[in-house]
Order: C-alpha cells, then structure tokens, then sequence
C-alpha cells in the first residue's frame, strides 16, 4: 500500500469489485478526471500507469467494438441479400407464369 494513499484507496480502490469498476469507468472517461486528478497529484507513477492502461483500451477495446459491429453489420447485409435475391426470384417467375398465362389465354 502506497503511504498516504488512503484516501484515495478508499474511495475507487476498495477491493478487487470495486478496483475493476474504477477502472471501466476511467476506461469509458466518463469520470476521468475525479478519479485521475488526485491520484495524479499524489503519485506522479500512479498517473503514468493510468495513462498506459488508458491508451491500451482505447486501442485495444475500440478495435475490438469496430470488429465486432463490423461483424454484425457484415452478417445482417449478408442475411438481406440473400432475402431480396430469394424475393427476386420468386417474383420473377410469378411475373413469367402470369405472362404466360396472358400469352395462353389470347391465343
């Protein structure tokens, strides 16, 4: 444990649960600056850690959602083509049958 460091332990830093949920949200950077700020202040090193934990999941998780969405995106476009080809199809052969059913009929 860091000397002076428990203040700020017992705010965001508690226990494993809670350590891991300090750090999504610093991840996310909705409360970034109330959990960095003191921390920072304090421990120079500390600050460094953040910041290199920080860059590796913005890099790495928006990566990640990028191919994920990418994924999904892929598979529902592939998932539409292959409904409107199967459409296509079939009104096209009702569009033949009922053709042929005009031509038959007029002769």
């Amino acid at each position: 444990r860091l000397p002076g460091a428990d203040d700020l332990g017992s705010t965001y830093f508690q226990g494993f649960a809670e350590s891991s949920y300090s750090l999504t949200v610093i991840m996310t950077s909705s409360n970034f600056p109330d959990m960095m700020v003191p921390m920072f202040s304090k421990f120079r090193l500390m600050g460094a850690v953040l910041i290199l934990y920080m860059v590796f999941n913005f890099v790495f998780f928006s990566q990640l959602t990028l191919a994920v969405v990418y994924e999904q995106y892929g598979n529902s476009m592939n998932e539409d083509h292959k409904t409107w080809q199967k459409n296509r199809l079939k009104s096209s052969h009702a569009a033949y049958a009922m053709l042929e059913e005009d031509s038959g009929a007029g002769r």
